[in-house]
């Protein structure tokens, strides 16, 4: 199903989506010394969905090559958000203890912007950056690619 506007040049789309994720581990048991490690195993799942709109350009730069412009933006609302927890206990005995991972963002703001060069000749070139921004929680990337098609 496509829900894309035409904006003069510019294509602009509405998206939505919803995935289930999942981490888990067996239990364990470390050998050597009295710092040797017997963990529990365990699981833990989170429903996330997103909700954003995104944009493409596509203009021909010249007679033989094309330039595309996107850019993205939506927000992210992750359930059960918790950080995963591990029960351990050492070898050599003593109380039970947890180690958390780090939690996750229950509501985040994604972005994305990109830019595509292509050539008639097989030449593409291709920048593209990804951030996702929650309260102190930052994630950015910054992707480029150079190819040739023959």
């Amino acid at each position: 199903m496509d829900y894309s506007l035409a904006l003069g040049q510019v294509l602009v789309e509405p998206f939505a989506g919803v995935s289930v994720v999942g981490v888990g581990a067996d239990s364990f048991r470390e050998s050597g010394g009295a710092a040797a490690l017997n963990g529990a195993g365990f699981s833990q799942s989170a429903a996330v969905t997103t909700l954003g709109l995104r944009g493409n350009w596509t203009v021909d730069a010249s007679e033989t090559s094309i330039l595309s412009l996107n850019a993205g933006l939506s927000w992210r609302h992750a359930f059960n958000a918790n950080p995963a927890v591990r029960d351990l206990t050492f070898n050599s005995g003593g109380a039970v203890f947890q180690v958390a991972g780090a939690p996750a963002a229950s509501d985040s703001l994604a972005l994305e912007a990109g830019l595509d060069f292509e050539t008639t000749a097989g030449l593409n070139f291709g920048v593209n950056y990804s951030g996702q921004v929650a309260g102190a929680f930052q994630s950015h990337s910054l992707k480029a690619g150079l190819g040739f098609t023959f």
